[in-house]
């Protein structure tokens, strides 16, 4: 075989696993997005039915205070009370007295039978698992309505109108708008009480097309996603070209990856303990400031790893690996002493100042935690009562009487307990009822919508007005802006937390800013948070 014949191989050979690479890179990216795709989806299902169900709870709460009120009658009293609940709730349009009998007797809105926004009666309605409540069909005559109704041991009682629409229709992002439908369903009969589908008239989706479904475990209610199948094939794949020339420039230079992957590959768990054993895990302090005047009242712990060669390692390549291999409960102890003996002399200035710490269902639930706590704040010389423990949301708590038992238990002792990104993961409604907790920390993905949309402002409005019931406070995360600040304030909430006053720091860099005092605003130029 001539040289020129060699040459002629190798550059076929090489043609070849660059297509081969480039093909398998194109390939595999499809199935991945895909994948996450369709993990999009079905969290949008789930958002959707969680917005659904607190808009539910927002309405039993004002019967159950209309209740409380004696607010039961047609009388003047009573209806101007109920009007008062109504206008106090975004997502209740009225709220109706009905007799034993289930005929509609008055409404909150005087006008509202002449203007057909009341029913003439109702029926027993959907069950919901508490026996007091139960979810109508309303048939108006601008559209449907949920009927939230809550009856009395005489047969009469008070019925709320919900229209839900207005949380449904920014659930479908916009490339899926146009091909997609989110719809609301009561009961076994799959009525549909609300629903967003494309305007276009008489639209219905394709025979092709995916569905998600999910069911509330709580009230007879059930959410469908139903997205044509050609938009989903391009959804989030504009990327694919890209990944495929980079898989072919991969397949190039297969020799030297080919190299590299026979490295031996140090293991990850050796590196953790050889950087617990050297300090690498470093806290980092963020802010938490009085939403009223941006006033620096305590701050969250977060941890970064800084290699001895000064490289940054951020949370989400190391947090699930400390999890998973039964580290992260030495490396948060660790950055807890450090981080109280380090603040020790600011919070003996300041008894106001808490420093919150993120804490692992698993570890809440051991049975040595509250003295563990005890013991590590004793001995930093600081006061119980200067110290939050933020429940994660990362996992599921097998036990909720458990946990709540354990959580009086700290509370007992002094500390303070909040549930860390409320209304995402794991940390629901029935967490905030549950555990008895002092505060509800407010999810970026909440605070990004304020200002944006109606659902954004109504849900914020929901926990505030649940917080207040539950003489918890609130701290909403991720503030960015002024504006947003602005409307936080409007809708109640006590703190916030962000890059509006500033990045997380290190220790040093934290105590300055708070010594220079509260006008301090530090560039939002650093690591993620």
């Amino acid at each position: 075989m001539t040289k020129k014949h060699r040459r002629a191989i190798g550059f076929v050979a090489v043609l070849l696993i660059t297509a081969t690479f480039a093909a398998l890179a194109g390939t595999a990216f499809f199935l991945h997005v895909s994948s996450q795709n369709k993990e999009r989806l079905a969290e949008l299902n789930r958002q959707l039915l969680h917005r659904s169900e607190m808009a539910i709870d927002y309405a039993v709460i004002s019967l159950v205070e209309a209740m409380e009120l004696g607010a039961t009658g047609c009388g003047v009293e009573s209806r101007a009370e109920i009007r008062r609940l109504v206008f106090q709730r975004s997502s209740v349009k009225d709220v109706h007295v009905f007799g034993d009998d289930g005929a509609i007797q008055c409404s909150a809105h005087p006008d509202a039978r002449e203007l057909g926004l009341a029913p003439a009666s109702i029926g027993p309605g959907e069950p919901a698992s508490n026996r007091h409540v139960a979810l109508h069909a309303l048939d108006f005559e601008k559209g449907r309505q949920v009927g939230v109704s809550w009856r009395l041991p005489s047969g009469a009682g008070l019925l709320a109108s919900l229209n839900i629409d207005a949380l449904f229709f920014d659930i479908l992002p916009p490339a899926l708008r146009d091909r997609g439908e989110a719809k609301l369903m009561l009961g076994d009969g799959g009525t549909v009480v609300a629903r967003y589908a494309p305007p276009q008239p008489g639209w219905e989706a394709s025979k092709d097309s995916m569905a998600m479904g999910a069911a509330s475990a709580r009230y007879p209610l059930q959410t469908v996603l139903r997205i044509d199948n050609a938009p989903l094939q391009s959804w989030n794949m504009e990327a694919q070209p890209v990944v495929a020339a980079v898989g072919g420039g991969f397949g190039m230079i297969f020799a030297l990856m080919l190299l590299r992957a026979l490295r031996r590959t140090p293991d990850p768990v050796h590196e953790i303990d050889a950087a617990l054993a050297a300090g690498e895990f470093q806290p980092y302090l963020q802010p938490i400031f009085s939403i009223d005047d941006k006033r620096i009242v305590g701050c969250e712990v977060l941890t970064r790893w800084i290699r001895q060669d000064g490289t940054v390692v951020t949370p989400d390549r190391f947090i699930s690996l400390l999890e998973e291999n039964g580290r992260i409960v030495p490396m948060t102890r660790a950055v807890m002493r450090k981080t109280l003996k380090a603040l020790r002399p600011l919070i003996s200035r300041n008894a106001a100042f808490k420093v919150a710490f993120n804490v692992t269902p698993a570890d809440l639930l051991s049975a040595d935690f509250a003295a563990e706590m005890t013991e590590l704040v004793t001995q930093a010389g600081v006061d119980t009562h200067s110290v939050v423990l933020e429940l994660t949301e990362r996992q599921q708590i097998p036990d909720l009487g458990d946990a709540a038992r354990k959580v009086a238990s700290l509370r007992s002792l002094g500390f303070k307990v909040a549930l860390d990104d409320t209304g995402t993961g794991h940390n629901g409604l029935s967490y905030i009822q549950t555990l008895g907790a002092d505060t509800i920390k407010i999810d970026k993905i909440f605070v990004d919508a304020i200002g944006q949309n109606i659902a954004g402002s109504a849900i914020i409005e929901m926990l505030v007005s649940l917080a207040a019931a539950l003489s918890m406070n609130t701290v909403a995360e991720g503030i960015e802006t002024e504006e947003q600040r602005a409307a936080l304030r409007a809708c109640g909430v006590d703190e916030g937390q962000g890059y509006l006053v500033s990045r997380p720091l290190p220790i040093e860099e934290f105590i300055s800013l708070v010594a220079r005092g509260n006008a301090a605003i530090v560039p939002n130029k650093a690591i993620a948070a």
